[in-house]
């Protein structure tokens, strides 16, 4: 559980312009995911490798939203 002295920290954070970065990499990150072509010599290893792929993406989503919720 994050306390308020490391909120406010996370809220520093999410204030500057290095924070941009964080999410130009994050962006990045989710293009390149993109734009991986799923593999797998059977469906099951297809559907794997997309669910997969899919999940990275909704992580990051998911992080950078967290910190946009605790902020």
């Amino acid at each position: 559980m994050l306390t308020k002295m490391d909120k406010a920290k996370l809220a520093n954070i999410a204030r500057s312009e290095d924070f941009l970065i964080l999410k130009s990499l994050a962006n990045e990150m989710k293009t390149q995911l993109l734009n991986q072509r799923p593999g797998g010599a059977s469906e099951f290893e297809f559907l794997r490798d997309v669910i997969e792929r899919e999940g990275k993406i909704l992580g990051v989503d998911a992080f950078l939203k967290e910190i946009e919720n605790i902020v």
